[in-house]
């Protein structure tokens, strides 16, 4: 992204009261920040009202972008915008999506497939133990896993990962400059190495409360779904798996020792429809069609190779009440042969490209141009939103109905 339309989004972005829907709406209606930043108040008004067009004309003169990107040169931070084509899709779909992000890594394709872990920072021996299990699972399985960097679970989970050799992404509830809590500043770097550090917040934010629960949303936004591992039941965490029940993400939540403190968290969810998983496998099968193939071949890998615990189990200092294991299966329930594992995720894959498109599907088809429409047109022409267009033509684009150029530009094949 050029330097003046990066400055012209973070202008934007830095009017306070400006949330993403409201953005959204004036980016739809002028196409690019530069020309909301020019549009008179009357103009203005026309689309979000008033209040807020009066907002947009007072602030958009006296926002220090100038001291932002500074900073964010400074420290070398990437800014990824919501019309950037390293904007992940998974953020993209859901209800105001992040408008900015701040990223320090890389993001990858293969981070679409993605799966958070969340609990709680004061965790026990099990809860340790039961962390790691799905978290060195999940990197066996091909995923990416997300989490918050908070002390505690989230700890754990990048831990792990990063001495699996895995990818992962933390958000943050602060500014990208600012590591929190102090004592994970060598994890925040290695995280670098390994996947990329998010925030959502301009520069210098300190992390307060409320940055947490908003923090929380873009977790599971980004993320297939949610494992909730151990959490009290007042944990942040279980704001996470409401967001994501609120985005249609999948949860699922670990089963702890009765009476533990740790497991009213989880146990909750699971009285309230969350799925119980005991297994990588329990995880594997929720996930989207499209998606498996993707995964399958290292799930044949992971089936090859002999389970880390010789006995089939966990260490006895985890076992479950009641005579319940948590065992390290990580078999797809599918059919037993790989190959026809591979052949039956194949099939079902083609019945998901070949599904009926949708009103929306049919009618972004009949207005985009041979030569290829940005995405704002199509968003203005649908009369939808810049993210349900994004969102809606890169699900379009794997389903094989449409090609993407350079720019954002989509035609139909």
């Amino acid at each position: 992204m050029q330097l003046e339309q990066q400055k012209n989004w973070l202008t934007l972005f830095l009017i306070p009261g400006i949330g993403s829907t409201t953005f959204i709406k004036l980016i739809a209606r002028y196409g690019s920040p530069s020309e909301v930043l020019t549009a008179s108040e009357k103009a203005l008004s026309e689309v979000i009202g008033k209040t807020l067009a009066h907002r947009v004309v007072h602030y958009r003169e006296v926002v220090n972008v100038d001291t932002e990107l500074k900073l964010i040169e400074n420290h070398k931070v990437k800014i990824i915008t919501l019309d950037d084509p390293e904007y992940p899709i998974s953020l993209a779909e859901i209800y105001e999506p992040p408008l900015v992000l701040y990223c320090k890594g890389s993001l990858l394709r293969r981070d679409q497939y993605s799966i958070s872990i969340v609990g709680t920072r004061k965790y026990s021996p099990y809860g340790s133990k039961v962390t790691q299990f799905f978290a060195q699972g999940l990197v066996n399985a091909g995923f990416t896993v997300v989490s918050g960097l908070a002390s505690g679970i989230d700890t754990i989970a990048h831990q792990t990962v990063l001495e699996c050799g895995g990818r992962t992404i933390a958000f943050l509830g602060c500014g990208i400059d600012v590591i929190y809590p102090r004592e994970n500043k060598k994890l925040y770097e290695r995280i670098q190495n390994q996947g990329a550090v998010i925030s959502t917040f301009p520069m210098q934010t300190k992390p307060l409360g409320n940055n947490f629960p908003i923090r929380n949303r873009f977790i599971s936004g980004f993320s297939l779904g949610t494992i909730v591992t151990e959490a009290g039941k007042n944990s942040g965490a279980l704001i996470t798996a409401q967001h994501a029940v609120e985005q249609g993400k999948t949860v699922f939540a670990v089963p702890g020792p009765i009476g533990s403190f740790n497991s009213e968290g989880p146990h909750s969810l699971i009285r309230q429809g969350a799925k119980l998983v005991e297994k990588i496998s329990d995880i594997i099968e929720e996930i989207p069609l499209y998606a498996r193939e993707n995964l399958v071949n290292e799930m044949a890998q992971i089936e090859n190779s002999p389970s880390q615990y010789p006995d089939d189990s966990l260490p006895d200092s985890i076992q479950l009440p009641l005579s319940m294991t948590i065992k390290p299966s990580y078999s797809v329930p599918l059919q037993t042969d790989i190959s026809e594992k591979k052949e039956t995720i194949f099939q079902q894959s083609q019945s998901y490209i070949a599904s009926p498109q949708s009103p929306l599907e049919k009618k972004i088809l009949s207005i985009l141009s041979s030569e290829g429409s940005y995405v704002d047109e199509v968003a203005i022409s649908c009369q939808i939103s810049i993210s349900e267009a994004l969102s809606t033509l890169t699900l379009m684009e794997i389903k094989g109905w449409v090609r993407q150029f350079p720019g954002k530009r989509f035609a139909k094949l």
